[in-house]
């Protein structure tokens, strides 16, 4: 029999050929990907307003805001831009105010979605909205509910709903992947605050898609008319290693990867004047703190599934990453999901790699501690 004509080896062959193909280029395509494939049809005829960032592009790099003013020939136009926390522009810190502006690139108006100079307009207001058919929602997120950006998306689809305009999200992956589901949920006792607007876990497992779904069933007293546009090539047990996308900066204090990852074991800290590294070159990656004894708590510290997360001590100005080691990413076996979120209580919470990256504890802090945060810095 000749090998190379049977069919098992021409499996094998074919077989090859797609993970070369896999490993050469991103395994994900975006809800901008398959926006820019459909030549906007979602679009046509109609006036946008564009919710994003700098973390809000293609597959290829090109911002949101390229994507869709280089596309207007498809018959539609975009006349607004609207930037979360930090801006539109991704450098504001955290809790600090954002001017409204008119994009350099493009001219259009820039509307800001925080505290501005004027007052607070972290809710869009009705005005913001006027003369608008649809809003474009593409920013990339932490899977983290405290990061502000999901309460950002629900106050646009709150304000769309009450002014008959169409939300269309542009789905992104959940950095910590589609199955981690862990952290409590909002004490009841508080008042939801902008860190902390939806009862969901800490660590909730939803795309910014599958989310606003759920915002839309169960938070909004009017739902919005909602449409995501779902990626292509995404499943549930990746995590942002296994997409083959680059990683863009969602806010001066998530630069990489692993800063966003351990974001959300050490983002709180700052709330209680504890540092995390924020400014450093490794933010959210260390905790420092004053007159501590760094290798006793090091030791108390229990070490968490993985030897990747093992604490240890460092000094102030060591790095975290040589703390680190790689993880292997996890096999990508499950059938794509097609159904909308299950409740979170319904939800079974699962582990396939360490929640947070490897962290430096330092004994001192080289300044004071501050006065506790309005937010979360990020």
């Amino acid at each position: 029999m000749n090998l190379r004509s049977s069919f098992p080896f021409a499996a094998l062959t074919a077989g090859l050929l797609l993970v070369l193909t896999w490993n050469a280029k991103a395994a994900v395509s975006l809800g901008i990907d398959e926006l820019e494939k459909s030549n906007f049809y979602l679009l046509k005829g109609k006036r946008i307003g564009l919710v994003t960032n700098p973390s809000g592009a293609d597959s290829k790099g090109a911002s949101a805001i390229t994507v869709l003013y280089r596309g207007q020939s498809a018959g539609f136009k975009l006349v607004k831009l609207f930037g979360p926390e930090h801006g539109i522009d991704g450098t504001v810190g955290a809790g600090q105010e954002v001017s409204n502006s008119r994009d350099r690139a493009t001219g259009l108006p820039v509307y800001a979605l925080y505290n501005t100079p004027e007052g607070e307009y972290r809710h869009p207001t009705h005005q913001m909205f006027s003369g608008l058919d649809a809003v474009v929602y593409d920013v990339q997120d932490l899977g983290n509910r405290s990061y502000t950006f999901i309460s950002t998306l629900g106050y646009v689809m709150d304000e769309a709903a009450k002014d008959h305009i169409e939300v269309i999200v542009l789905d992104r992956p959940n950095p910590l992947g589609g199955v981690r589901i862990e952290g409590p949920r909002l004490d009841p006792s508080f008042t939801p605050s902008f860190v902390g607007l939806y009862d969901i876990p800490l660590v909730y497992g939803l795309t910014p898609g599958e989310l606003a779904e759920w915002i839309n069933a169960k938070y909004l007293e009017r739902p919005c008319r909602l449409t995501v546009v779902s990626m292509r090539g995404w499943i549930r047990p990746m995590v942002w290693e296994d997409t083959g996308l680059r990683w863009i900066p969602t806010s001066p204090n998530i630069p990489t990867i692993a800063a966003a990852r351990a974001y959300t074991a050490t983002g709180f800290l700052g709330e209680i004047g504890i540092e995390s590294g924020c400014g450093g070159p490794t933010p959210f990656q260390v905790v420092q703190g004053r007159d501590w004894d760094a290798s006793s708590i090091a030791r108390r510290l229990t070490p968490s599934t993985s030897p990747a997360s093992m604490p240890g001590p460092s000094t102030p100005t060591a790095k975290a990453a040589s703390f680190s080691r790689s993880i292997p990413a996890t096999p990508a076996t499950s059938p794509p999901s097609t159904s909308r979120p299950s409740p979170f209580w319904k939800m079974k919470s699962t582990t396939s790699r360490p929640l947070a990256a490897p962290m430096a504890i330092s004994a001192t802090c080289s300044t004071k501690f501050p006065a506790p945060p309005t937010s979360a810095a990020s």
